[in-house]
């Protein structure tokens, strides 16, 4: 995958993400103004950002999404909630194409159908009865339909040709190939050249392309010349494939009719007969009776070349016509029956407009390159404009006068630069006018000559005008200036007049302080602090090697001295590094009440989240690692524990239920919790539940207490669902989280009540990255725990260690401590009967409970990593890490190993 496209990627995700939020705050509270502007403005980046790469169909339903909402902007479309719905499985399926790029598994065929069927569906609601997104197909295919069964035009498809210029049809009957010919009309955006689009490219790269004409809207003085205000209508012969190919980036943008080049042949008989008539010619109108075909086009061509034909609208027809019998294929057309008020209407709908240009009824200016069927050549696409209007008889249109004022201004302004403004200057007067400029002066009078008195004479009105008026201003703010009351300054200067404005205070412009860096390179240095780490614990064991082996005392405390400074810089890198890898918990919260609405729908269930600490910090890793879990618990609270509507108000609960999702700091921990006030869990029901899965044994089934009983549910393989379904039964899920949390450095609590609700307690470490344990010793080999899991260390005689109920209890200030020796729970040899022994007191959700050691050892900052291969299967191991001296110390999982012991 490219660099531009993985950047293209991650930013888009962050857009989708905020448009999904958005689009479930207005499900819920309404469609306010700014909610609509933020996604719309989500999805133009997306869709603008897809446009550099090859995804047509990802462009598409991009683009018509953003349609959508652009007519909910402009309230011409009313949100409701299925357009809500449209657009958030739109902005999930865009989703899905992402994560196909990114693996470059992408199949566009297969993408194709999708993008159209969603974004007709989304361009329904903008227009029900011809929806934009299927508008082109539907066209196409009717007017194929229409031509192939009828074999003549309709009379829409005959008023566009007959808009589009005098004797159109007949022009581009006389250069068709091909089974079918198009008309197209395309409106660009008005940002289109932001985005680097070119539309008169456009239209002239048109496969097939015979003519086209570009109409814009006259311009006001103060109009922005940077957008686009064009209309383009083009004619060709291609299939109706090619053309939607090459219009893919510009969906909604355009529409486009087809017809066959029969059906084309077909609408200009009458015409074509009517011209034939009033051709005074006996050898071509026998030889069109006896349909001699080469007597047609031999006879055709001699009148072609040798009669004068003047510049009247009739003569064009007859010289188009006879260009047309020239090379004609066939004439059998010409005999067949043709409803007799064609020609009628093909005459109404056609008005007199020149070939070069002309002003529409609407006060419109529009430019037609529709070739002169006399012309040695067919009109191709690369036709250039500056041919065209080079021509010595054109009339300038409005816009162009508009244009060419704007740029004479441009030359006269105080901000005008040679360097920078003369090219682009010079070619666009050129391109008009048809001339080159080497100079300013030579480009102004050339420009001045163009323009006609009228126009000149407006813009030295308007120019006086603007001068009489500053100078008015500049001598009242003389005669107000020049007053010699000290008390008038001070009014002037305290209380502005009516013709005056506060002048705004100029801000400093602010540098970029937001800076996107990939993830594996703080992943990596990550790496390099944690091996930093490992270099700096070696330094006390060189400190202890030159103080025994070496002798050297003073040695020994120089190195101890330097791994102090050495310690302190570390730990504040540490810090530092770990601070950019911090993100709030939102960064996954806001991704679960999408997935609550939908599970709540798909249940029939009112429920409601709310949450809470969405700006608590966590290392960027771990929330990654916990979204599934966290998705475990949820589905569970919906699943299991919410009620339906019906139930909850036959308990007098209210028809809505409620699920918390809390994140809370607690120290160098977070504590996540998750609560709903459905149905509970009866610890009763889950203890004959486990007993008839295989769980528990019938002994533990009458001994366990209500607490234990519902920790059963993260036993692998106990489900409470009744029926699989694709949301639970199946045995897996709670489990899974247990370990997943587990792994993560944490631990996970359950409460519950019957009939109140249910509460999941996790308690996570606020990163994994560097941790501080403690070490111990335990038959010669070295071991450590988590340090916010010690409580204390003491040592105690043999003595005081009792045995009650077949446990090891040790009585510390009066509290009762349960003892686990750790030589038995680790399989190691029991050591010989000691008289002392060395207590490591850790904290446990259960309570405080004692591990019996051999020896104590330092606490160290390690950087610890998870089992992989055959040690992956120990559970009551949590990880590893390396020391100083290059030994692997083994970090136990507490609880595990306590399990173990009982």
């Amino acid at each position: 995958m490219s660099e531009l496209l993985d950047v293209f990627i991650g930013e888009s995700r962050e857009n989708l993400e905020s448009a999904s939020q958005e689009l479930l705050e207005i499900q819920s509270s309404g469609p306010a103004p700014e909610r609509v502007d933020k996604i719309f403005r989500d999805l133009h980046t997306i869709k603008g950002s897809s446009d550099l790469f090859d995804i047509k169909p990802l462009t598409r339903l991009a683009h018509a999404a953003e349609d959508l909402l652009d007519s909910v902007r402009a309230n011409e479309v009313s949100f409701s909630n299925d357009i809500g719905d449209l657009l958030l499985e739109a902005l999930d399926q865009i989703s899905i194409w992402f994560d196909e790029l990114e693996v470059g598994s992408q199949d566009l065929e297969q993408w194709q159908p999708i993008s159209v069927n969603l974004g007709a569906q989304l361009r329904h609601f903008i227009d029900p009865d011809a929806s934009c997104g299927s508008s082109n197909e539907n066209e196409a295919v009717s007017s194929k339909e229409s031509s192939s069964v009828n074999q003549n035009l309709t009379d829409t498809q005959r008023e566009l040709l007959a808009d589009f210029s005098e004797n159109a049809d007949l022009k581009l009957l006389c250069q068709t190939y091909g089974p079918y010919c198009y008309l197209i009309q395309y409106t660009p955006d008005e940002g289109c050249f932001f985005r680097g689009e070119d539309p008169v490219n456009v239209a002239l790269t048109l496969p097939g392309l015979k003519a086209f004409n570009i109409a814009m809207p006259e311009l006001d003085h103060d109009a922005d010349i940077y957008n686009c205000m064009t209309r383009i209508k083009a004619i060709g012969c291609a299939d109706e494939d090619v053309i939607k190919q090459h219009m893919a980036y510009y969906e909604g943008q355009y529409t486009v009719t087809f017809f066959s080049s029969q059906a084309l042949s077909a609408s200009c008989a009458s015409k074509i007969r009517e011209n034939i008539a009033q051709i005074p010619d006996e050898t071509l109108t026998d030889a069109i009776a006896d349909n001699n075909l080469e007597q047609v086009n031999s006879s055709a061509g001699l009148l072609l070349a040798s009669q004068d034909f003047s510049d009247a609208d009739c003569d064009d027809a007859k010289r188009v016509t006879l260009q047309f019998l020239s090379t004609a294929s066939e004439l059998d057309f010409l005999s067949r029956a043709e409803p007799s008020s064609h020609a009628e209407t093909a005459e109404s709908a056609s008005q007199s407009i020149s070939n070069e240009a002309f002003v529409g009824t609407d006060d419109k200016a529009s430019v037609n390159v529709l070739s002169n069927a006399d012309e040695d050549a067919p009109l191709k696409s690369n036709v250039k404009l500056a041919d065209i209007s080079a021509r010595p008889e054109k009339i300038l249109a409005p816009h162009e006068k508009a244009i060419l004022t704007q740029q004479l201004t441009l030359l006269n302004s105080d901000n005008y630069k040679t360097e920078l403004m003369f090219p682009s200057i010079a070619g666009l007067v050129g391109n008009m006018l048809g001339e080159t400029f080497s100079d300013e002066d030579t480009l102004a009078v050339a420009i001045c000559n163009a323009l006609d008195d009228e126009t000149i004479n407006e813009q030295a009105d308007e120019i006086h005008k603007q001068q009489s008026t500053e100078e008015a201003s500049a001598e009242t703010t003389q005669q107000t200036n020049t007053s010699p009351s000290t008390a008038d300054f001070s009014e002037i200067n305290t209380v502005p007049g009516r013709g005056d404005s506060p002048q705004p205070i100029k801000a400093e412009r602010q540098a970029v302080k937001m800076l996107k860096v990939d993830q594996t390179k703080i992943d990596y240095l990550m790496d390099i602090v944690g091996e930093l780490t490992v270099a700096k614990n070696s330094l006390p064991y060189l400190a202890k090697q030159a103080e025994e082996e070496g002798g050297s005392r003073k040695l020994s405390k120089q190195i101890k001295a330097h791994f102090s400074i050495v310690n302190r810089l570390t730990e504040s890198l540490q810090s530092a590094v770990l601070q950019i890898r911090m993100v709030p918990v939102s960064h996954v919260f806001q991704r679960y009440p999408r997935l609550i609405r939908d599970l709540a729908r798909k249940l029939d269930k009112k429920i409601e989240l709310c949450m809470q600490g969405e700006d608590t910090e966590f290392d960027k890793n771990l929330i990654e690692s916990l979204s599934e879990p966290l998705i475990h618990l949820l589905r569970n609270s919906i699943d299991h524990g919410i009620e339906s509507p019906e139930e909850r108000i036959e308990k007098g609960k209210p028809e809505t239920g409620r699920i918390d999702l809390i994140a809370t700091p607690l120290d160098d921990s977070v504590i996540i919790e998750i609560r709903d006030d459905g149905k509970g869990i009866d610890p009763n029901k889950i203890k004959l539940l486990a007993f008839q899965k295989g769980v528990i044994t019938e002994s533990q089934l009458e001994s366990i207490d209500d607490n234990e009983a519902l920790q059963l549910i993260f036993a692998a393989g106990f489900s409470t669902s009744e029926q699989v379904s694709d949301l639970s039964g199946r045995g897996v899920g709670m489990d899974a989280v247990k370990t997943m949390v587990s792994q993560a450095g944490g631990t996970i609590e359950m409460y519950s009540e019957v009939g109140v609700g249910t509460t999941f307690k996790l308690l996570l470490p606020q990163t994994m990255s560097v941790n501080r344990v403690m070490m111990f010793e335990v038959s010669d080999q070295m071991f450590g725990v988590g340090m916010d899991a010690v409580v204390e260390t003491v040592k105690v005689p043999t003595s005081d260690i009792q045995r009650i109920r077949n446990e090891h209890i040790l009585v510390i200030r009066e509290k009762l401590i349960p003892v686990c020796n750790l030589r038995e729970a680790l399989g190691f040899e029991q050591d010989v009967d000691r008289e002392e022994q060395s207590i490591l007191v850790v904290s446990t959700p259960q309570g405080e409970f004692g591990l019996i050691i051999d020896k104590f050892h330092e606490g160290i900052d390690v950087i610890q990593k998870p089992l992989e291969g055959v040690l992956a299967g120990y559970a009551h191991f949590s990880g590893t890490a390396l020391l100083g001296d290059g030994r692997v110390l083994l970090i136990i999982n507490v609880q595990e190993v306590l399990a173990k012991c009982r």
